[in-house]
């Protein structure tokens, strides 16, 4: 289930997305966790508290998609992607 902002904390916030990144590493036995949780707090950041609804972002760091995935889940708009069977 996606997290609503407007209900948890800045600190849950950032725990819920870095359990969800984790456990979607660990279940697909894939990814780069480094890159990933190097630049989470940036991406949920980014999109949390300085975007707006209609700016866009491009994210130019191809082996941290998934902390991107993950951010946007946070957001209630990945709700539908399949996280672990990506490849």
């Amino acid at each position: 289930m996606p997290m609503k902002r407007s209900t948890r904390s800045w600190g849950d916030l950032r725990t819920g997305a870095t359990l969800r990144l984790l456990r979607m590493h660990y279940e697909s036995g894939i990814g780069h966790i480094g890159g990933n949780l190097s630049c989470l707090d940036l991406l949920l950041t980014l999109r949390h508290r300085i975007l707006g609804p209609e700016d866009q972002f491009i994210l130019s760091k191809g082996h941290s998609a998934w902390a991107y995935y993950v951010t946007l889940w946070t957001l209630g708009r990945a709700a539908g992607l399949n996280f672990p069977a990506a490849r």
